[in-house]
């Protein structure tokens, strides 16, 4: 905790030698881990921002969550994501598949998508590229994460902030209990939500999956009615820091539900830090393609939150 309130100077470690996923090895050079830039990812205003916006308790305050994004296609909601640095979404492979960049809209500060009720102003922006996991794999869903590059990065404030990321091989404890964030449904046949929806999940044993599933995912869920369901595939499940209910990294992202909804029927979550280093990897070999290509420098998200 203490050094998301100081500001040392930079430490890069030295670069390594990392596994690839179609084999061989790649020299990863890592990212300085305390950049004063990211010193804020992954708060939340508990209390939102607009206080005399009623919402039922299943919904989120107005801003609470300010790393969440809505992606359109074709103007039509068809997934989430996750800022993690201002001109990056980290978000499912899956969702992003046989769609045109050209149609794909990315919002964040958004609230109520069908008002513009809240005092906050959403932005949009478009994708120049989509990097999805080279090792994606749609039957199994192994390896289901991708990083969307935007044409422009979000300019960040108090309704609008990146999410940490957690350490490699830091998986969430059983039991512990987190929160699925996005507009996706409730149940199969119900309305998606219009105003971001809150829901807590339990983390479960990879024995309470509902189909055999890869060491690169999660299970959590299986309440009645607290479940992923159609639109949610993308978003993000985070968890509060220990001793911080308000600092929040993400632990996975929505990749399938068998049953929407259904109790002791758990949902499976791809485990972000599991890519943690393809993640890393990965920033650092396009930002310097889209600096010279788009003339901006998107900037990283390299805080370790521990």
């Amino acid at each position: 905790m203490e050094e998301l309130s100081s500001s040392p100077q930079p430490t890069t470690p030295p670069p390594r030698k990392v596994p690839s996923a179609k084999g061989g090895t790649f020299l990863m050079t890592p990212l300085p881990m305390n950049d004063n830039q990211f010193k804020h990812c992954g708060w939340s205003n508990p209390r939102g921002l607009d206080s005399d916006l009623r919402h039922s308790q299943d919904e989120a305050h107005p801003a609470e969550f300010r790393w969440v994004i809505a992606l359109f296609y074709q103007k039509i909601l068809f997934g989430g994501g996750t800022l993690v640095a201002p001109g990056v979404v980290l978000t499912a492979a899956h969702v992003t598949e046989g769609k045109s960049l050209a149609d794909i809209v990315v919002r964040a500060g958004d609230w109520d998508l069908e008002s513009n009720r809240q005092s906050f102003k959403k932005q949009e922006r478009t994708i120049v590229r989509i990097l999805r996991h080279e090792a994606f794999q749609v039957e199994t869903g192994a390896n289901n994460l991708a990083l969307l590059f935007l044409n422009w990065p979000f300019q960040l404030g108090d309704h609008i902030g990146t999410l940490c990321l957690p350490n490699l091989g830091k998986s969430p404890k059983i039991e512990e209990r987190c929160y699925l964030v996005g507009w996706g449904k409730r149940k199969f046949l119900d309305d998606r939500f219009t105003i971001l929806k809150k829901i807590e999940l339990p983390v479960v044993n990879k024995n309470m999956c509902p189909l055999q599933v890869p060491d690169s995912v999660i299970c959590a869920g299986g309440d009645r009615d607290n479940n992923v369901c159609t639109v949610d595939g993308g978003s993000a499940v985070v968890c509060s820091l220990k001793g911080n209910p308000n600092l929040f990294e993400q632990i996975g992202i929505v990749s399938f539900g068998v049953q929407c909804g259904t109790e002791n029927v758990p949902a499976v979550y791809t485990d972000v830090s599991h890519f943690r280093e393809w993640i890393n990897y990965n920033l650092n070999r396009v930002q310097l393609e889209i600096r010279l290509t788009y003339h901006w420098t998107p900037r990283l998200p390299v805080l370790e939150v521990t």
